[in-house]
């Protein structure tokens, strides 16, 4: 389903809700809501007249830009990890 606003079209699942980020992003509401709240995250209000609290609505472009920007990228090659020297590293560090 596609509707018009303005200029725009919106298809149906262009603006997703605080659940639907959830559940596509490895973080927790709190995370989700500071992220929001520090500007990182662009998103929707959208509110009844006179009411101060609304439905938080996130653009899918907002989100995946959001992912893209945050990916890391290695600084080295990966290689063989060797187990048992990491254990043993473990285990003097414990006394």
């Amino acid at each position: 389903m596609i509707r018009e606003v303005g200029e725009h079209h919106l298809a149906e699942g262009d603006l997703l809700t605080l659940q639907h980020a959830l559940r596509l992003l490895p973080v927790g509401r709190s995370t989700l809501y500071a992220l929001i709240e520090s500007g990182q995250l662009p998103h929707y209000r959208i509110s009844s007249a006179g009411s101060r609290r609304g439905r938080v609505l996130i653009a899918r472009r907002d989100l995946e830009a959001f992912v893209a920007g945050a990916r890391q990228t290695a600084t080295r090659a990966p290689g063989r990890v060797d187990v048992d020297a990491i254990r043993e590293r473990v285990r003097r560090r414990r006394g």
